[in-house]
């Protein structure tokens, strides 16, 4: 596959998460050796600005082919597909530098923390809504009252706020909370319109600032934008965008190959080949910090056993499931963290791969068999670890479930599954830690329940010493290495697929690809 002229800038760090972020600028990381040298890569990427000549001509219409669809319009529970959406139509107070890892100016200006639990904000005084009504501070304020109230996340913590003249907003956390502003980057805390949702609690939301607003809306299916004509940032070069939910990945490389899609989310390793054949298509690996794990229950069954959990850690080859689950597109891991999340430990020590010392550890803990369960789209690694650990005289038993039983199962206070393979989407922020490792999170699926985890998490949530508060994470991910609580296997990129020709994605875009400035050149 050709790389064109356009694809060779570098950044210097690529962050992507599950999560939930808005538009943010990219940076990149390093390019893994399992991968082919001439495979365009996210983190090699820099959101590409669209050609100036006159002679270009740009297509008004996009059509993304995704293997999500937008359910709903309330943004307060945005899920993947929702997200790609508000990503384009909404603007958040703060946008997110994925470079130097900072708050930047979006639809505030400046802000200020005038105690450690108290944050001003200026807004800007030129912003309309796709409705035509006019951005003030009160539609600030009840964003953010209404988002907590139904329990937005990225709005946690948050006492109360309240306008400070018509573009002024002042802000009260309940306790201190550095990682704040990166929260409030996210595209769920997008700023909402307060005349537009009182009017229509079903679709008001989806009234926002973006570049990009709403024109039909078919659930589970289609969503079609137009271009905000009005919108106080630079415009879009298309007028139309189309999210249209294709479910069958051989459907979605189909239109892709056929010209009726210019962009294709979510393939697999199996279609690189087939794509990078096509001289008019651009295979893209996005780079995420989605971590996919071993979780024992460690609070009651053979999980509960640290002899049990050592001697797996010392008898899994993490390279070989990388390559039998993924085809070597994935990174292989070594701290339950996300890899592009603040407080990140890349020097912690890897557990040695040793079958004695793994034999031993088994022989101490008296157990002879365990019951995994895995969703779907988790069995191969399920059957893979199966595998290993029948080397040490260890039966995996591996109970195929569907993705809500999986869930269900695993609850913080339901404890059915003895063990289980799943993953989490780590946003940039230190704090999203607390998912993985605190008490009554349903994310914690290994139940770890520790006083020193409890204080650890806490007390670096308001830690601004930069110092002190990456020493307190690196002792989390030490203590998870040390109890092997769980097992972190690999990093899960993202596969997609473009035409030649389309440009202005943000591929590093925290927790969602960013299509607000996207771009298709009109080859006809």
């Amino acid at each position: 596959m050709k790389k064109t002229a356009k694809r060779i800038l570098a950044l210097l760090l690529a962050l992507t998460m599950l999560a939930l972020a808005g538009c943010a600028s990219g940076s990149p990381a390093e390019s893994p050796e399992t991968k082919p040298a001439e495979i365009v890569n996210s983190d090699n990427l820099e959101k590409e600005t669209a050609p100036t000549s006159e002679e270009v001509k740009f297509k008004d219409r996009i059509v993304i082919a995704t293997n999500v669809a937008v359910g709903h319009l309330e943004i307060n529970r945005s899920s993947t597909g929702e997200l790609i959406m508000f990503n384009m139509t909404h603007n958040t107070l703060v946008g997110y530098d994925t470079e130097t890892m900072e708050a930047i100016p979006e639809l505030a200006t400046q802000w200020e923390w005038v105690t450690d639990t108290q944050i001003k904000f200026q807004l800007r005084e030129d912003v309309y809504f796709h409705n035509g009504e006019h951005m003030t501070s009160d539609d600030v304020v009840f964003t953010i009252e209404r988002g907590v109230s139904l329990g937005n996340i990225r709005m946690a913590g948050i006492t109360s706020v309240e306008a400070d003249g018509e573009y002024g907003v002042i802000i009260n956390l309940d306790a201190p909370n550095v990682d704040f502003l990166t929260g409030m980057s996210y595209c769920v805390a997008g700023i909402v319109n307060r005349k537009a949702v009182e009017a229509d609690e079903v679709s008001g939301w989806a009234i926002g600032t973006g570049p990009w607003m709403l024109d039909e809306f078919y659930a589970n299916d289609r969503t079609e934008l137009k271009r905000n004509d009005n919108y106080w940032g630079e415009l879009p070069k298309g007028k139309e965008v189309s999210l249209t939910y294709i479910p069958e990945v051989s459907a979605r490389l189909i239109a892709l190959e056929t010209g009726e899609a210019d962009v294709v989310i979510g393939l697999s390793g199996t279609d690189v080949e087939y794509v990078e054949s096509n001289p008019n298509l651009e295979m893209i690996f996005q780079k995420t910090g989605t971590l996919i794990f071993f979780a024992f229950d460690t609070s009651e069954g053979p999980g509960a056993n640290k002899d049990l959990r050592l001697a797996m850690a010392h008898a899994l080859d993490t390279e070989e499931v990388v390559q039998i689950c993924t085809s070597g597109y994935a990174d292989a891991a070594h701290s339950q963290w996300g890899r592009y999340t603040v407080g990140y430990y890349e020097d912690l020590e890897k557990y040695t791969y040793d079958l004695e010392l793994a034999k031993q550890y088994l022989e101490a803990s008296g157990i002879t068999e365990l019951n995994v369960i895995a969703r779907p789209d988790y069995q191969d690694e399920a059957i893979a670890i199966q595998s290993q650990m029948a080397k040490i005289g260890l039966t995996i038993n591996v109970i195929p479930v569907e993705s809500a039983a999986a869930n269900a199962s695993s609850q913080w206070d339901v404890h059915e599954q003895e063990a289980m393979v799943h993953g989490y989407g780590f946003g940039p922020f230190g704090d999203d830690c607390r998912a993985n490792y605190y008490p009554g999170k349903n994310t914690n699926k290994a139940h770890v329940d520790n006083e020193r985890v409890v204080k650890l998490v806490d007390d670096a949530k308001g830690e601004f010493d930069g110092e002190k508060r990456q020493a307190m994470y690196e002792e989390l991910q030490q203590m998870n290495h040390d109890e092997a609580w769980y097992l972190p296997l690999y990093y899960r990129p993202d596969m997609n697929a473009t035409a030649v020709g389309v440009g202005g994605i943000d591929w590093q875009n925290p927790g969602s690809i960013c299509f607000a400035d996207i771009w298709a050149i009109d080859e006809g």
